[in-house]
């Protein structure tokens, strides 16, 4: 099983494993919304979702402003250092809905997207460890992630230590019929799971 370290302190510099282009992580600012919003719109649509999808939740087009009015949110861009175009976005929230006082603090990966031509260069792949490390930093138990097929990317969260569980958890609005892939992550060892995995449920 794979923990997370301390995040890395941000802003942090990443390099393409294809081509070694520099590019930066960092955390959201004001300035960054119409990019986030358009990478956000743009992949659902190539995907072919725009009704009832992540893309119609009211807080896309002001992404800063939502996090910032949030405890515990997290949200990061990454930018071509080159040209400053943001290419990639991502964070993690508390999971809206329905758990019980008795079970441990879930947080829920949000709005992860990288733009065709930057994707399966290793980007997305420091994103998701630094909102690993984050969530784990933050004090909560497990991290949660719902997506549909076409767009998990299952090789990397088999990397990091996920688990398929049967049934979507929390209620954050989504209920595109093709969210249909459910995964969690224990953030320290013994952490309480709010449900259990499912059969041969294990992916990392």
């Amino acid at each position: 099983m794979l923990y997370a370290t301390t995040p890395k302190p941000l802003p942090l510099t990443l390099h393409s494993s294809s081509t070694q282009a520099a590019f930066t992580l960092r955390p959201i600012e004001p300035k960054d919304d119409v990019a986030v919003q358009r990478i956000i719109v743009e992949t659902l649509a190539e995907f072919g979702y725009s009704e009832d999808s992540p893309a119609t939740d009211p807080e896309v087009a002001h992404m800063s402003r939502y996090i910032a009015s949030h405890p515990k949110a997290k949200y990061f861009v990454i930018e071509e250092q080159a040209t400053g175009r943001i290419v990639g976005c991502g964070g993690l929230e508390p999971l809206k809905g329905d758990l019980t006082a008795s079970q441990a603090p879930v947080a829920e990966l949000i709005k992860f997207y990288c733009e065709f031509p930057y994707r399966n260069q290793g980007l997305g792949g420091a994103l998701l460890e630094q909102a690993i490390a984050e969530a784990t930093a933050l004090g909560f138990e497990t991290l949660y992630y719902e997506v549909t097929p076409t767009l998990f990317s299952k090789s990397l969260f088999v990397r990091l230590g996920f688990y398929f569980i049967d049934a979507k958890l929390g209620s954050n609005g989504h209920t595109h019929p093709e969210i249909n892939i459910f995964v969690l992550k224990p953030l320290r060892e013994g952490a309480k799971l709010p449900l259990a995995p499912a059969a041969q449920a294990y992916v990392g």
